[in-house]
């Protein structure tokens, strides 16, 4: 068995090697070590988790209908934990640019969840929790302050910005729930690799922002909030 996990850990680490080339899997021999019997899976229940986390919604569900090739809704089945007691957890992410659509798709994933109930003879009920929901933004054709930020880019540095929609979450949604007829707009310098290990700023791109938000904070000073 042993032998196999690490065969199929060369094979993956081969096939994920230029979008993960940090990629590191382990496997450790517990025979001679206690084992809890309520912290180890039964032969049937290993094979139902394995069919749903197979078969589980995870990654892309729905790509937007107007902007191309741009994500609007999207599933991250991220944690899946045995805890002590024999309880066994799955963490989702489900967004959306939609509120509607993100809570559709996490109540479709719930429902999904409920049909591969593991150890029928529990009398521990299936439970599941949808919370933390993070607000969707979605900009609006006539956003004057991006009509104006648009101008201003090609002003100042005499060439068209580069306009773009990112499937994450941003301020903007939660500022957006609250104002609902407030323009917003975001910006700002070129940062790579995000909320990991690896992010990075681009030092040149910081100094092209300053001067783009002192610009626009003074285009807009008389306007009233």
């Amino acid at each position: 068995m042993i032998a196999y996990l690490e065969t199929r850990c060369n094979e993956l680490k081969a096939r994920y090697y230029h979008s993960e080339p940090d990629l590191q899997l382990s496997t450790k021999l517990l025979a001679n070590e206690k084992i809890e019997n309520n912290h180890v899976l039964s032969s049937t229940d290993m094979q139902t988790l394995l069919s749903l986390l197979a078969s589980h919604p995870n990654g892309v569900i729905h790509y937007s209908d107007t902007l191309e090739g741009v994500v609007e809704s999207s599933n991250n089945l991220g944690i899946v934990t045995l805890n002590s007691g024999g309880t066994l957890s799955l963490a989702s992410l489900c967004r959306s640019a939609s509120n509607s659509e993100r809570d559709i798709h996490a109540n479709r994933i719930a429902s999904y969840q409920k049909q591969h109930q593991l150890n029928s003879q529990s009398e521990k009920a299936l439970e599941i929790n949808i919370h933390g929901a993070y607000p969707g933004w979605q900009l609006a054709n006539d956003n004057a302050l991006v009509k104006q930020g648009l101008q201003l880019y090609q002003h100042l540095f005499n060439k068209e910005a580069s306009l773009q929609v990112i499937h994450a979450g941003l301020e903007c949604g939660l500022i957006s729930e609250t104002y609902p007829d407030c323009d917003i707009i975001s910006f700002g310098p070129t940062i790579t690799g995000a909320h990991s290990p690896n992010e990075q700023v681009n030092i040149k791109s910081v100094a092209k922002f300053w001067q783009f938000l002192t610009h626009f904070i003074v285009l807009n000073k008389s306007v009233e909030p």
